[in-house]
């Protein structure tokens, strides 16, 4: 096998992987004071759209860096969430005497769509909808409506028949659906991208108490519900009268609404201390555990998705006991992995940045200031970043290379921040377990030149040894202490092996290609020599193992 090519036979990839501290500031968008920060809206395009600034009347189009962060126009007042098409824009937010609606602006042109509070803009097809609100401070969701190219295209939907919304709008399949209450019965409403409405009384049984909380797995609603005696159960539902279907259930006190998230195929929930996987069956709905750490009062809660697991905090319900912990699990039965210790319990929710289980972001609670502190943690507990006053984790978003979120430090005041989160991967180098001779001060070495990163032609490994002899550079995916027929440590899951020439020292070039597949890869390399009657199973000894994991140049 060619040397370079040894890098790229295929081994387990690592996730978890610390990245480098890369948060920022975007722009001091109000100096001396704070800004009023609008939701973050993803463009598509690794931009994001948001209104920043004194007042929040400034519209920004960002890639997440100050030189690519370009002001697009000023509303006429604050702005709460703005969102965009390949023809207009459209915001919520109130007009300079602080009156709430909706406005579109179109061609450099602004113009005010609707009059009155709205809560939400969601699109559907090439439609934009909005829910519009009772009047403050209750806030509640009394219609659905259409919002058309000018105000004589703005049309209600839906009033209910004069219910109120209780959960909702989300999308399932081509439509938006909500759930209202009537009489203490949840009737489903479903709306396509024109306008038309079916309405599906009484969804869930009369037994069951309206949802706590809702999500989808696929083509079915999951809902949380509880029954006359206390009982809290999962229901699956199709959204056709009389299927609903008890997947899941527990008996418990105090419970919180259902968590959950979604991972592959599947939805993964949490109610009370335990923890489900779902396919939206019966018999397809699995319990992974019935207690974190056989804690029956430490509750799951703020679930996050990646591409392989779902993070969770647990904190006891226990004023004596007040730090938290951060737990993965896979999803199959079995105890989940604890990944790290919140000193003080989170009070906001984590979140996963880029997806692919390399970083977590997760808040403190700091209780000499009584603030939120934004803390970046990563693969080995490192802690990236630590003393920003977070504004509200659930307003950060990851769009393109970059998390959006908004956080104050003690000279800017609260601004909208940034973190990098592109695929960059730091490389490690390091001894790890020491070799193995008859005599200690006899033991061969092996040592590592240069960095492991991608494209560097230069790698290489230098081996010292007390005599010369016939001797082998080993590389292999893991590495152990003891091996089975040997005191001494030893590389295994072997996949090349490079002779040496038989001087007591060398230097072998291992060239570590331009290959972007290899980046996250771990290596363990060793050397072992021949040695008659050495402690290496009577034959030979080792050196120490050599450790790296593959970064970015």
């Amino acid at each position: 096998m060619d040397r370079s090519q040894s890098w790229l036979v295929p081994v387990a990839f690592l996730g978890l992987v610390a990245v480098a501290n890369s948060q920022s500031v975007l722009r001091d968008f109000h100096p001396g004071g704070d800004s009023q920060v609008s939701a973050f809206f993803d463009c598509g395009d690794g931009h994001a759209l948001f209104a920043a600034g004194e007042g929040g009347t400034l519209v920004w189009r960002s890639d997440g860096t100050d030189s690519g962060t370009i002001l697009q126009f000023e509303a006429p007042g604050t702005v709460f969430q703005v969102v965009q098409d390949d023809s207009r824009t459209l915001w919520i937010g109130l007009d300079a005497a602080g009156n709430p609606g909706v406005w579109t602006r179109r061609d450099g042109v602004t113009s005010r769509l609707h009059e009155g509070q709205v809560g939400q803009l969601i699109s559907l097809g090439d439609a934009w909808f909005g829910t519009a609100l009772t009047e403050a401070p209750f806030a509640a969701v009394r219609a659905l409506i259409r919002l058309g190219d000018d105000p004589a295209d703005v049309e209600t939907v839906t009033d209910f028949n004069g219910a109120l919304a209780s959960h909702g709008p989300w999308r399932r399949g081509e439509s938006l659906e909500l759930f209202s209450l009537r009489d203490g019965r949840t009737d489903l409403w479903r709306v396509d991208a024109d306008g038309n409405v079916e309405q599906v009384p009484d969804l869930l049984p009369a037994q069951f108490s309206p949802p706590l909380a809702v999500t989808t797995c696929g083509d079915v609603l999951l809902c949380d519900v509880r029954d006359p005696i206390g009982v809290t159960h999962v229901v699956a539902s199709a959204g056709a009268p009389g299927d609903a279907l008890s997947i899941a259930s527990v008996w418990q006190a105090l419970l919180g609404p259902m968590e959950f998230a979604r991972l592959g195929s599947h939805t993964v929930f949490g109610i009370g201390p335990q923890m489900f996987r779902t396919d939206g069956s019966v018999s397809g709905t699995v319990r992974l555990f019935e207690s974190v750490d056989n804690m029956p009062w430490e509750f799951p809660r703020d679930f996050v998705a990646t591409s392989e697991h779902v993070y969770f905090l647990s904190q006891r319900i226990d004023p004596g006991f007040p730090a938290g912990r951060v737990w993965r699990t896979d999803a199959n039965v079995g105890s989940p992995e604890l990944v790290l210790d919140v000193p003080w319990a989170a009070l906001d929710p984590m979140l996963t940045l880029g997806g692919n289980d390399r970083l977590l972001l997760v808040t403190d609670f700091d209780h000499e200031s009584g603030q939120s502190l934004v803390s970046i943690r990563a693969a080995a507990h490192e802690e990236l970043a630590n003393g920003l006053v977070i504004s509200s984790l659930r307003s950060s978003v990851v769009i393109g290379r970059h998390a959006f979120f908004v956080a104050s430090d003690p000279l800017l005041g609260f601004e909208p921040w940034t973190f990098d989160v592109s695929d960059v991967e730091a490389s490690r180098s390091r001894s790890t377990l020491a070799g193995c001779a008859a005599d200690e001060a006899d033991t061969p070495s092996l040592c590592a030149l240069g960095d492991p990163i991608i494209g560097n032609a230069d790698f290489a490994f230098e081996f010292d040894s007390a005599t010369p002899g016939p001797s082998t550079l080993w590389l292999g995916s893991s590495a152990v202490a003891n091996a089975a027929l040997s005191p001494c440590p030893l590389v295994t899951d072997g996949f090349t092996a490079l002779p040496l020439p038989g001087s007591a020292n060398t230097t072998v070039s291992v060239p570590i290609p331009s290959a972007p597949e290899i980046l996250g890869l771990e290596v363990f390399g060793q050397a072992l020599q021949v040695e008659p009657g050495g402690p290496l199973l009577g034959v030979g000894v080792s050196s120490n193992v050599w450790y790296l994991l593959v970064g970015s140049p």
